[in-house]
């Protein structure tokens, strides 16, 4: 009776292994995936913060020029009206000189 003991002990010792280790298997999967995720996660946040301050460097500058450019526009106008005001004004400066 003792060696028939041992050799159903024999028969199921391979299956008990297998069986453990596909436990332990399906309990690390999804723990090998969280690690995998958090570490592509972190791995991509640099990437996402460096291209996001790309992103608004550009904007701002283009918010800098577009307000530098109607600051220049506004000037010459300024002074495109001035221009315009001295003209008219030596214009009827002649004229009141022409008729006095």
């Amino acid at each position: 009776m003792s060696t028939k003991k041992q050799k159903d002990k024999k028969e199921k010792e391979p299956l008990a292994k297998k069986g453990a280790e596909a436990k332990a298997k399906k309990e690390k999967e999804p723990l090998a995936k969280k690690g995998a995720e958090a570490k592509a996660k972190k791995e991509k946040e640099p990437l996402a913060k460096k291209g996001a301050e790309a992103k608004a460097k550009k904007e701002k500058e283009a918010l800098a020029k577009q307000k530098a450019e109607e600051k220049a526009k506004k000037e010459k106008e300024k002074l495109a009206k001035q221009e315009a005001k001295l003209e008219a004004r030596k214009k009827a400066k002649i004229e009141k000189e022409a008729l006095a």
